[in-house]
């Protein structure tokens, strides 16, 4: 099974009838019958999100967005991840149950749970989340886990990293003036973000003086990663539990680099006095833990400015696309000017990080 038809443009909307029709034939896959109580989630800024209650139960829904100009398998990469985690025992995650490729739709336990607002992440919680990526990767010599693909934006080199940031940089070329937003959007882009990025590749390039820019990380230097990681994608439980969610990015990459997009995303900031402990903590599991500690202090201001290149991804057709996909037009509106703030975050706080270590 594949990822479906991709799209000419971006999904339709799916009446009532088809969603009850979709997720009937998902639960039909667990043996479960009848027609389930809908409700859609809020939250959900790249796909769409249901609750399903039927026979006592609930499990949750999600709408993956599909775009041709976007053919990353979203569905089958958060299914197979999951799925591998489930296999090995972990249940920092919901469990993955049932998916249909050509729908575009996967099935999972409903997970019930808040979000942490950035005054309450602590120590245990930030420990929470290493110690799932250290318990995934005690299984990464296994063939599973050989299968599984590099997360999206993995990095196993110097050069991988400047690459990636140009890249992103260079697709904000494409944003289009055509309201005060989209200006403020540009004006971002070519008086403060570009030079920033200039800054952090040359202090790159100036740690890594001596090393080969191209040489890649060898296989054992390399884990699994949920890739886009942080507490905005995590639930905590009344009894004070971390659960994971939204692998769709998810697989192989550089252990510093994990580390340097927890401390680098923007959406609940992690303090910072909580990131030696967890560079510490990651670098433990390998044989030169001092090359993962160095690695992780040289990327967290380039990873940073790489999130500053994603939160203005709004502003481009495909992002705008997914945002129309997953919300209405009011949220759209909200969204662009919350990512606005935020990319003036990142490049206020960018001198601090990139002045001194973290």
């Amino acid at each position: 099974m594949g990822g479906g038809g991709l799209l000419g443009s971006v999904q339709n909307e799916m009446s009532d009838s088809d969603l009850q029709a979709t997720a009937r034939a998902l639960l039909s896959q667990i043996g479960i019958a009848g027609a389930p109580t809908i409700e859609r989630l809020a939250g959900g800024s790249n796909n769409k999100v249901f609750r399903l209650d039927v026979g006592g139960r609930s499990f949750c829904l999600k709408m993956y967005f599909r775009h041709a100009a976007d053919p990353r398998d979203r569905l089958r990469t958060e299914f197979d991840f999951a799925t591998f985690a489930w296999s090995k025992g972990l249940r920092g995650l919901p469990q993955p149950l049932a998916f249909d490729a050509v729908l575009g739709a996967g099935l999972f336990e409903f997970v019930a749970g808040r979000r942490l607002a950035s005054t309450e992440v602590d120590a245990p919680a930030v420990r929470e989340i290493i110690a799932f990526h250290r318990a995934l990767n005690r299984y990464r010599d296994e063939p599973g886990a050989q299968s599984l693909p590099p997360a999206s934006d993995s990095c196993f080199s110097v050069a991988d990293n400047i690459a990636c940031l140009d890249r992103r940089l260079g697709r904000l070329a494409a944003i289009h003036a055509g309201d005060p937003l989209e200006k403020d959007a540009l004006q971002i882009v070519y008086q403060h973000l570009a030079p920033a990025c200039s800054d952090a590749k040359d202090a790159l390039i100036r740690g890594a003086e001596g090393q080969d820019w191209a040489a890649p990380l060898a296989q054992s230097e390399r884990w699994l990663s949920v890739s886009d990681i942080g507490f905005h994608n995590a639930l905590c439980s009344d009894a004070g539990a971390i659960r994971l969610f939204d692998f769709e990015y998810a697989g192989w990459d550089d252990p510093a680099k994990t580390i340097a997009d927890l401390f680098g995303q923007p959406e609940v900031p992690v303090p910072m006095a909580f990131f030696e402990p967890a560079v510490a903590a990651v670098a433990s599991d390998f044989a030169a833990p001092e090359r993962v500690q160095a690695r992780a202090r040289l990327l967290l201001p380039l990873h940073r400015l790489k999130w500053c290149c994603i939160v203005l991804n709004e502003f481009l057709p495909v992002g705008g696309d997914r945002r129309a996909f997953a919300a209405d037009g009011e949220q759209r509106e909200r969204q662009r000017v919350l990512q606005l703030q935020k990319a003036r975050g990142i490049l206020a706080s960018f001198s601090e990080v990139s002045a001194g270590s973290p």
